[in-house]
């Protein structure tokens, strides 16, 4: 077996695939972990620390670069029956921006099964980065360098096994937050398990739908491969700013005192003078558009936040945060965007999706939202097998459930049908 893993910085993939590395010795297998990193620091005459190699001039960071490989290469090839993941990055971070970290060229030497490309929410991703030259980076560039480090480990993963569904089956997206058996089974089971999409919605879920919920999600898991969504949970962030933005708006916007205070500033700086050709001042008061500029927005993450992460991950992760309340609001389209393209990108390397749905407070009426709905026309459009549970009457079901043969009254009947379409795979194994 041997696996490409790419990420991002600041996702600690080292510590993850160790843990995957160790639930593997548990069950008779072992893999090497190759850090490409690591290979290019010890062939560095100069010693140089690695975090600047981004830094370096291109034509020095290749050539070092394709050492690094190429003695890894020959490792691999005279090992051959030993399993290697290669830990490395598809883009690089440099001063000028993004850069393409290695090609499917390169890691075709490598001859490598399956690519994996590693996600994580960006406020994690930010405060792992303080201690390192990434500290500075904003936000925004951490949400970019994540989206490009998918697309280009997807153009590798393509170049590699070409499109069709070879690739859909040798190339995935993984967010940092599951089970490290998820990555055990994607390196030695992917091809012997069933791999699922998991749908529900959680926006607004009661205590007991939630309960339920995760169970769903846990019986799924007991002999499956899960792609869980819930694993990124950053959207929390943006809905609060937007509330705390609403609320604030609302407070203020009859409040006499603060439209005069206001006032008051716009007299003050058009006395002085401050005009500019290419400078237009705003002197109507908007809350909405004025507030946020004016504080931070603190954000802690919730204990549904924290039980949703099945990885291990420090305890200081979960302290509050504190960021500018219009950078976070300013980040609302960007991050709705990486979540259609992600659940998306996540249903194409599945083989189902399964879809639970809720009642409304009635009891009686599904209560199918809008990702499950858009989830499932995706998975009609991409020819997936689409299973549904819900426990009422089967008339009251959205047309988006238009197959009533693979709806499920029970966990139980899903878990059949499941085992039933498992048994008629004949794809070989990965091995």
């Amino acid at each position: 077996m041997r696996a490409v893993v790419f990420g991002q910085s600041g996702l600690q993939k080292d510590a993850f695939l160790e843990e995957a590395r160790g639930l593997a010795a548990s069950k008779g297998k072992d893999f090497k972990i190759l850090n490409l990193g690591d290979r290019m620091c010890a062939i560095d005459s100069g010693k140089r620390d690695p975090q600047l190699y981004p830094s370096l001039p291109v034509y020095e960071r290749e050539t070092l670069r394709n050492h690094a490989l190429e003695e890894i290469v020959r490792e691999v090839k005279s090992n051959p029956k030993k399993d290697y993941v290669l830990n490395a990055h598809a883009v690089f971070r440099t001063d000028s921006g993004l850069v393409p970290a290695t090609g499917a060229s390169l890691i075709s030497k490598f001859n490598p099964e399956v690519v994996i490309v590693m996600v994580d929410d960006f406020h994690y991703v930010h405060r792992r980065l303080l201690q390192t030259p990434y500290a500075g980076l904003s936000l925004r560039e951490i949400l970019e360098w994540r989206d490009q480090e998918i697309v280009a480990a997807r153009v590798i993963a393509q170049e590699l096994f070409k499109a069709g569904s070879d690739l859909q089956s040798r190339f995935f997206l993984l967010a940092r937050g599951h089970h490290p058996r998820v990555l055990f089974r994607l390196l030695y089971e992917r091809d012997k398990k069933l791999r699922i999409y998991a749908s529900f919605a959680m926006t607004n879920a009661t205590p007991e739908e939630l309960k339920r919920i995760n169970e769903f999600k846990a019986r799924l898991a007991e002999k499956h491969v899960v792609f869980d969504p819930a694993k990124i949970v950053e959207r929390g962030m943006i809905a609060l700013a937007g509330s705390v933005i609403e609320e604030m708006a609302e407070r203020v916007g009859a409040a006499e005192a603060v439209r005069k205070a206001h006032g008051s500033l716009i007299d003050a700086l058009t006395k002085l003078d401050i005009e500019h050709p290419n400078f237009v001042m705003r002197k109507s008061f908007v809350p909405t558009e004025v507030l946020p500029g004016l504080g931070d927005l603190v954000y802690t993450p919730t204990d549904r936040d924290q039980k949703q992460r099945e990885d291990q991950i420090a305890p200081a992760l979960f302290d509050p945060y504190t960021y500018p309340l219009d950078e976070i609001n300013a980040l609302q389209a960007a991050v709705d965007g990486q979540i259609y393209s992600r659940d998306y990108l996540l249903i194409d390397q599945s083989d189902v999706v399964c879809a639970l749905v809720s009642a409304k407070p009635d009891g009686k009426t599904p209560d199918i939202s809008a990702g499950s709905q858009s989830e499932l026309s995706y998975a009609k459009q991409t020819l997936k097998d689409r299973f549904v549970v819900w426990g009422g009457d089967m008339s009251k079901l959205s047309p988006w459930v238009e197959n009533k043969k693979f709806v499920f009254k029970t966990l139980d009947e899903l878990e059949k049908a499941l085992d039933n379409r498992a048994r008629k795979r004949s794809t070989p194994s990965a091995h």
